[in-house]
């Protein structure tokens, strides 16, 4: 099922392109490993201190049921307490560490805005962080925001709870986002790529991917059934901006494929900083 395509390539250095919906699945582990506890200990830590963060990047993702893989914790907390949750990890042996230029260059301002502490690496020798981000990245509003159980860890983690939210307060988030970058910038390419990916696992049946499949082996009768079913799930999305509808009236187009993401708004190139 694809919602539809980008139109430009991407170089190397840059986010996959949104053009396939069925992305590679990530490979992950099943079982908590050692540094998910820690992770999972760090959030009760704050917790404690005050600072409840609120899910994001792929831990929110893997609430949502969108495959990743948990090598990247990433959390966002309130601008003022920025500063005292990362003094915080500091003392709990969290050592913050800079960005690689190649990872500025992939994600833009969502790698540079980030506060990154390296905790280790995981079954497959990738390096694993925890990343702070500054609540107003995100932009959510308090009634967009409710708390859940934090699942990181086993029965050896503290338990805590965090904030999280629904998928229309999180895509509304993303499209605000890109509308503030040129649409060259590696920020916009990789939020529509993670706007494609909860748009995709979240509305269609994506049990197929990995599988062997024959080009044109869909009918089109089977794809307008996935498309209207996709679509009867996103009308049901709830916590939209009375102000923002333009947000969900452009997405419903991407679904229907009448829309594509080249056509979300974004800054002029005299505007980038």
């Amino acid at each position: 099922m694809i919602l539809t395509s980008m139109s430009s390539s991407p170089s190397p250095s840059e986010s996959p392109s949104p053009s396939l919906p069925a992305l590679r699945r990530l490979s992950s582990s099943s079982k908590p490993t050692y540094n998910h506890n820690r992770v999972q200990n760090l959030v009760a830590g704050l917790a404690l201190k005050g600072i409840t963060v609120t899910e994001w990047g792929a831990v929110l993702y893997s609430r949502l049921d969108v495959p990743v893989s948990l090598g990247q914790f990433d959390f966002l907390v309130d601008d003022h307490l920025l500063e005292a949750a990362c003094h915080f990890a500091k003392e709990q042996g969290f050592y913050p560490t800079e960005s690689k230029p190649i990872l500025l260059k992939t994600y833009g301002e969502y790698e540079a805005i980030a506060r990154h502490f390296e905790i280790g690496r995981d079954f497959n020798c990738l390096t694993q962080r925890v990343n702070l981000f500054p609540g107003s990245f995100a932009g959510f509003c308090a009634n967009e925001l409710y708390k859940v159980p934090l699942n990181l860890g086993d029965a050896c983690a503290m338990p805590v709870s965090v904030f999280t939210t629904k998928p229309a307060p999180l895509a509304a988030s993303f499209v605000r986002r890109i509308s503030q970058v040129h649409f060259t910038d590696p920020t916009s390419r990789h939020l529509k790529h993670d706007l494609c990916l909860v748009l995709s696992y979240c509305l269609f049946d994506m049990s197929y991917e990995g599988d062997y499949m024959i080009v044109g082996e869909e009918s089109q009768e089977d794809i307008d059934r996935q498309i209207n079913r996709g679509l009867d799930l996103y009308r049901r999305w709830e916590g939209w901006r009375t102000d923002e509808m333009w947000i969900a009236d452009a997405l419903e187009a991407i679904i229907q494929g009448k829309g594509d993401y080249n056509y979300l708004p974004g800054a002029p190139f005299k505007d980038i900083k």
